[in-house]
């Protein structure tokens, strides 16, 4: 299981991870073998393979590096939710797809995308607004409609705090920073409590490392 470490250690793992893409999808299996039988692993597996015959457009990551996040988001699904679905497993390793791949053809899908498409176009910020907060009010709005998006969402969102110091905006930082104060924290309370905490700590250490409050937005 995937129990978050300390900051520090938690960044030294995802420098390490782009380094050992494969790895990163075997740990989610171990965890996977913990309650799943054999074929829900093999379902697992064969939905990661289909999400990698995509083609994926991330500046600096090719797809295999680009993978360790949702891999990450699916494992702390594992970790912190309190009831599992493979639903909400594929949802978390598909949650990016539509915005990475350009995608966005229901009827061209394969099945076991069908299911969980809806959800990944609500999921999709639509970036020219992405700082406009009445849209993030109507975005955050609509998730929170569903227990499923609201999960996945808090995991995303955690995962990427991590590296939000990398970013050299200040002004991006502080701006992602409100959002999660503003929208994602009530979200996290509702949906997934274990992880308020881990949240603020996070917030902190962000502010601390670029010196600033949310007035200089």
């Amino acid at each position: 299981m995937y129990i978050l470490d300390t900051i520090e250690k938690e960044r030294i793992r995802r420098d390490s991870e782009l380094k050992n893409p494969n790895k990163n999808f075997n740990l989610l299996i171990k965890d996977l073998s913990n309650f799943c039988i054999k074929k829900d692993q093999k379902k697992v597996y064969e939905f990661y393979q289909l999400l990698l015959s995509f083609e994926y457009s991330h500046p600096g990551l090719n797809k295999l590096a680009y993978m360790a996040h949702p891999i990450r988001v699916a494992r702390l699904y594992i970790s912190y939710s309190q009831k599992f679905s493979m639903k909400t497993l594929k949802l978390a390793l598909a949650h990016n797809l539509l915005e990475l791949t350009g995608i966005d053809e229901k009827d061209t899908l394969p099945i076991s995308l069908k299911s969980i498409f809806d959800m990944i176009q609500k999921l999709t910020v639509d970036r020219n607004r992405q700082w406009d907060w009445n849209y993030k009010n109507s975005y955050y709005g609509q998730i929170s409609s569903s227990k499923d998006m609201s999960v996945i969402k808090v995991l995303d969102k955690l995962d990427n705090l991590y590296t939000l110091s990398d970013n050299t905006n200040k002004k991006i930082k502080l701006l992602y920073l409100y959002e999660i104060e503003k929208f994602v924290l009530p979200l996290a309370r509702t949906s997934l409590p274990k992880t308020v905490d881990i949240f603020n700590d996070l917030v902190n250490f962000n502010r601390q490392e670029i010196k600033g409050d949310f007035h200089e937005i």
